[in-house]
Formats: structure tokens, C-alpha cells, sequence
């Protein structure tokens, strides 16, 4: 019997809005060293599980599609990437409501 053991590392993604309300069903994506992490949507709670195995450069995470009525906060760059250090699992987007 062979037991293949899973080493990737969880990174979550938390979306909420600006009052701290969770954002469900909202794509959301990791990307490191132009790696990108195939796109995994949010839950009831606002949170997304994305597994990989970390290079150690610096992470991107970003929102697919903003939901009507939201918009990015300050801090996005131009493609709507937040940059995020390197090692980092836990990561908080928040979406300003219109």
C-alpha cells in the first residue's frame, strides 16, 4: 500500500466588504512568480482555500470579478492585484461598497 502525502500549504483567502461582511461566491486568485493558481470561488464566510507549494517569492492575490456595487480599495495595482509578503497564508481583501 503506497500513501501519497499532500505537502501543498493552505493560503486563505478572506473577502468581506468595508463593514466587515463576508462576499460568497466571488472568484478569487493567488499568483506567484507569474504563477497563477487556478481561481477558487468564496464561501458562505467569505473564505476561499487555495493549495500550493510556495516558491518563497512575493504573493498577489486579487478578485476575478467585483461584485456590483463594490469596488477595489486603494492598495490594488492596476491589473487589481493586492501584493502580499512572501510566506503569508492568512490573506484579508476588502471590497469598498458604492
Amino acid at each position: 500500500i503506497s500513501v501519497a502525502l499532500d505537502t501543498r500549504i493552505a493560503h486563505t483567502i478572506t473577502l468581506t466588504d468595508s463593514n466587515g461582511n463576508a462576499l460568497s461566491g466571488v472568484l478569487v486568485q493567488i499568483c506567484e512568480g507569474g504563477v497563477c493558481q487556478t481561481p477558487v470561488a468564496t464561501n458562505a464566510e467569505g473564505k476561499a482555500v487555495i493549495r500550493f507549494i510556495p516558491s518563497g517569492e512575493e504573493l498577489k492575490a486579487r478578485v476575478l470579478s467585483v461584485p456590483a456595487g463594490y469596488a477595489y480599495p486603494d492598495g490594488v495595482d492596476a491589473e487589481g492585484y493586492i501584493h502580499v509578503a512572501a510566506g503569508t497564508t492568512e490573506i484579508t481583501l476588502t471590497l469598498i461598497a458604492q
